[in-house]
């Protein structure tokens, strides 16, 4: 079962009561994401504490000349969800506050400890758990964890 060429495409069921009924897979995922995609992104080149209103963006370290620290709210809803992406080849450093861990790498990490990366291009995106730890659902490139 389910050797496919790169030629071929998946498509939602036509049955689907949403507007991306029939289309490509991708497409599809596009959609869903196009809010991210498109206009919402946020650079940080001194350390910051996010708020709620800033879920949903991309947030980067564009134009930083060091480290980067950005602090995960602690009392969010369940399921906010924040992205980012190295831009800038120094750390950028994601805290899930000191009452909160991230789970990644297959396990949940200490509380107050955080995930950093220096290289370019190396992205993640985490998710509220609603009890001050975060979940990494998508990840690309090496993130390491404070030791």
């Amino acid at each position: 079962m389910g050797e496919y060429t790169t030629h071929e495409y998946f498509y939602l069921p036509e049955s689907s009561e949403t507007e991306t009924a029939g289309k490509p897979l991708f497409d599809a995922a596009f959609e869903a994401t196009d809010s991210v995609l498109h206009g919402q992104f946020q650079a940080h080149i001194a350390d910051d504490t996010l708020t709620e209103a800033e879920s949903n963006k991309v947030h980067s370290n564009l134009g930083a000349s060091g480290t980067v620290v950005l602090t995960l709210p602690q009392s969010v809803t369940a399921g906010v969800k924040y992205y980012f992406v190295v831009m800038a080849a120094f750390a950028f450093r994601i805290d899930p506050g000191a009452a909160g861990a991230i789970y990644i790498n297959g396990a949940k990490q200490t509380d107050n400890m955080y995930i950093s990366s220096s290289t370019i291009n190396d992205s993640v995106m985490v998710v509220s758990a609603g009890t001050g730890d975060w979940c990494v659902l998508l990840k690309s490139g090496t993130w390491t964890v404070e030791t």
